[in-house]
């Protein structure tokens, strides 16, 4: 699942951009973003992330933060070369 945009329906993404009363706008704008709480909620959990790759190069790829481990010979002539990220 990526998630490439804010959060369109967002609290403060709603009093931005939908048509709606003055005092609800105030409302929504003090609440927090969908997308801070779901940070705090991945902060405080255990959670795996990736990110999407890619066919072409040029792109710095992020240091890894893992290593991975693999029984039964060398795998990687089943995987496809990704030089992008």
């Amino acid at each position: 699942m990526l998630f490439a945009e804010p959060d369109r329906s967002s609290p403060e993404q709603a009093a931005q951009n939908w048509p709606l009363p003055a005092e609800l706008k105030n409302v929504l704008s003090q609440m927090p973003s969908n997308d801070s709480v779901f940070a705090e909620s991945m902060a405080a959990s255990q959670v795996v992330t990736g990110f999407p790759i890619e066919a072409k190069g040029g792109a710095t790829l992020p240091s890894p933060k893992g290593r991975f481990i693999s029984f039964g010979g060398d795998a990687s002539h089943y995987l496809h070369p990704y030089t992008g990220g």
